[in-house]
């Protein structure tokens, strides 16, 4: 009984109440669908025959294997300002989360129909296995350069429920799967993945970051005395990085000012890292559209400035992530 009420209680937190909180499953899937439309009727792909030598390099793991294994951990987005957050008259206390209704609005977008007359591969992915709490694996089968392969996104939410003070009290252990369950679909799949993106925050250089913030006395998120000292994603980054110091996949940090907080310490531990960061601050949806930008570009077999162009569509975009050694 207590299993299965555990069971039922981490199913109600990554389905009911997300199901519109924020208007972000709503949101995320709409705005999605607007990005990939830029993408489909871009002018930015080039011939096929350019990207088999161009690209191959890039590719010729998961061509070789016949899977395309894409990784995609969304972090413990919490909104910590120091008080209660309302929306629509509902109270959900101080630093709610909001990663749970981007995981449904992405599982939305994946699974949609592909538009007639488009290029699109983002489109008709099939959830496979079984359902799990706050983890899904969706397939599709591509052509890539040529080859038929399966792609295979694992997409995780690190937030057990929308609720700062469930999460840190009765919520705590199962919080605490979530946060496990997140954190090895990020850190243990450096050096295994093809592709490993990361979507949250930084925590100041403190992240990557799948738990429930810390906060001061002010109630904010306690960068001064824990994340710029400690740095406990940092860390654990840093240690998967030197477990694969020959990791020839893409890693994506699409959190806030990546490329300043992490960008030096990777390229410490691997020059010849594939990498995706961003420039300055970041809102939370024009990280999902790059991340977007970039997984469809992938699937199409593209890299280098084409890959580049595929993905930002918009000004905020272009300017604000940016690809390294992705070639």
């Amino acid at each position: 009984m207590k299993l299965f009420s555990v069971l039922m209680l981490l199913l109600l937190s990554t389905t009911v109440l997300a199901e519109d909180v924020y208007g972000l499953r709503q949101y995320t899937f709409e705005e999605g669908m607007d990005y990939l439309n830029l993408i489909s009727n871009s002018a930015a792909s080039e011939s096929r025959d350019e990207n088999y030598v161009q690209c191959s390099n890039l590719y010729k793991k998961p061509i070789a294997n016949g899977i395309i294994d894409i990784r995609y951990a969304l972090g413990y987005f919490d909104l910590s300002e120091g008080a209660e957050f309302i929306w629509e008259g509902e109270n959900f206390g101080i630093s709610p989360s909001l990663d749970i209704g981007v995981y449904q609005g992405l599982i939305r977008l994946l699974t949609a129909p592909c538009p007639r007359r488009a290029n699109r591969q983002l489109c008709e992915f099939q959830i496979s296995g079984s359902s799990q709490p706050a983890k899904t694996i969706l397939q599709k089968r591509i052509n890539l350069l040529g080859h038929n392969v399966t792609t295979q996104i694992t997409l995780t939410h690190a937030s057990v429920s929308q609720f700062y003070k469930d999460n840190v009290g009765p919520l705590a252990a199962d919080q605490q799967q979530l946060t496990a369950q997140s954190e090895n679909n990020f850190f243990n799949a450096i050096g295994v993945a093809d592709i490993v993106l990361y979507n949250g925050h930084s925590r100041s250089g403190g992240g990557p970051d799948f738990s429930p913030p810390r906060l001061n006395s002010e109630l904010h998120t306690d960068y001064k005395q824990y994340y710029s000292v400690q740095k406990p994603g940092l860390k654990k980054l840093l240690a998967a990085l030197k477990r694969n110091s020959k990791n020839e996949g893409v890693l994506g940090l699409l959190s806030c000012s990546s490329k300043s907080h992490f960008y030096s310490t990777i390229m410490k531990a691997n020059s010849n890292q594939r990498l995706i960061v961003s420039s300055d601050f970041v809102e939370y949806n024009d990280s999902i559209k790059a991340s977007l930008g970039y997984l469809e570009g992938f699937l199409q077999g593209q890299c280098g400035n084409q890959l580049e162009e595929t993905a930002k569509q918009e000004a905020i975009i272009k300017t604000g992530f940016f690809g390294i050694n992705l070639n």
